[in-house]
């Protein structure tokens, strides 16, 4: 049986409220760093010529937009090496 989204949402809220100071401020680090992650990889897509990535771009920004590592294997995978 299914739950209801609300009482997923309330029982999120009420872990958070359990965290202690300290992981609530790392955990908004973490999802600072992902976002600004995913920024800076979906900027590099769209400035980059279509010929200097590996396959489409299309792909790569569905990619780039999946936690930290979508960005990462865009980085390492992603981008052809300058020679």
């Amino acid at each position: 049986m299914k739950r209801a989204p609300r009482q997923s949402i309330r029982e999120l809220r009420e872990l958070y409220s359990r965290l202690s100071p300290g992981a609530r401020h790392a955990l908004w680090t973490l999802v600072a760093f992902e976002v600004v992650l995913i920024a800076f990889a979906e900027r590099d897509i769209q400035r980059r010529p279509a010929a200097e990535i590996r396959g489409p771009k299309l792909l790569w920004r569905a990619v780039a937009t999946q936690n930290v590592i979508g960005p990462a294997a865009y980085f390492i995978l992603g981008k052809r090496r300058s020679r």
